[in-house]
């Protein structure tokens, strides 16, 4: 049996909440499912932590244009990526020492 205004959403909950909103309503019942923890979450910190030092590396761009982009890609906190971030940073800064000149 189907129903009449059966209808699957899959997304972020900030996703989600953004298609219900522009909707004038909801018609039938709405039955929510949350993905358990992730197993893989520490692997996942990995990647994003060798692409933040690859892309202050290479890119002009911001902490917090960096922060903002992978907490949304990989759905992790801003504030935790961006204070990863600033920690990258800030290794980066004293692995390459005091500047010298050449003489």
């Amino acid at each position: 049996m189907t129903k009449l205004h059966e209808e699957f959403i899959r997304g972020r909950l900030s996703q989600i909440l953004e298609i219900l909103k522009a909707r004038p309503s909801i018609k039938g019942e709405c039955t929510l499912l949350i993905a358990g923890r992730d197993e893989n979450r520490e692997a996942q910190w990995e990647t994003v932590r060798m692409q933040i030092r690859d892309q202050l590396s290479s890119s002009g761009e911001s902490v917090a244009g960096l922060s903002k982009k992978f907490s949304q890609k990989y759905g992790l906190s801003k504030n935790k990526v961006y204070r990863e971030a600033l920690d990258i940073r800030r290794q980066m800064t004293e692995n390459r020492g005091p500047k010298t000149e050449d003489r």
